[in-house]
């Protein structure tokens, strides 16, 4: 007889939806990646769009993967 164990694997996410980052919002943005990396979450779901222009400047681009890099990359 085969003995199958079933294993549960938990994640933690949190959801953020319609950011939108442009110019007044890097701020909220960086709170939602404070809040994810205060709670240990194991992944953020970004649901709907993350920048307000369709061409992002490059300005828009680094400052979002800034902001990425400093929150999210690295052991835990």
């Amino acid at each position: 007889m085969l003995n199958m164990q079933r294993q549960v694997i938990e994640f933690e996410w949190l959801l953020q939806s319609d950011c939108v980052l442009g110019e007044d919002t890097y701020k909220t943005f960086e709170e939602i990646l404070f809040l994810a990396q205060e709670k240990n979450v194991d992944f953020i779901l970004l649901g709907g769009d993350l920048f307000h222009d369709s061409k992002p400047t490059p300005r828009c681009i680094h400052d979002c993967t800034s902001l990425i890099r400093k929150y999210c990359m690295g052991d835990r």
